[in-house]
């Protein structure tokens, strides 16, 4: 015996219709502006931690060491050089966890550096 639920479901199914012609060219288009903004948000955020880790590479050349406000021990250098190195990322899977893992590296190198 059927129940009314599992009878009701299957009505909805027979009772559907397809798509029409302009809806699914409705879709493709609302899909493509889709990508779109995907692309410009990825370009966006490419852009902008691109410059954070710029700004953090001429930060760390303008400095003289000579006449350093900073007093950061030698081994305070090896600990970020050695964090650099030990960064494990895989850049063609394009995970977000990978970007999320530069962006904590860079913030804490930035915060060792000030």
């Amino acid at each position: 015996m059927e129940s009314k639920s599992a009878s009701r479901k299957s009505r909805q199914r027979k009772v559907a219709s397809k798509i029409t012609k302009e809806q699914h060219e409705e879709l493709v288009l609302e899909l493509r502006r889709l990508r779109s903004l995907f692309q410009e948000i990825v370009d966006f955020y490419s852009v902008r931690g691109s410059a954070m880790i710029q700004r953090l590479v001429e930060n760390v050349e303008a400095m003289d060491l000579e006449e350093s406000d900073l007093e950061l021990t030698a081994e305070q250098y090896e600990q970020v050089i050695s964090s650099v190195r030990r960064l494990d990322v895989k850049p063609k899977k394009g995970r977000r966890k990978d970007l999320k893992s530069i962006e904590d590296l860079v913030a804490e190198i930035e915060e060792t550096l000030t």
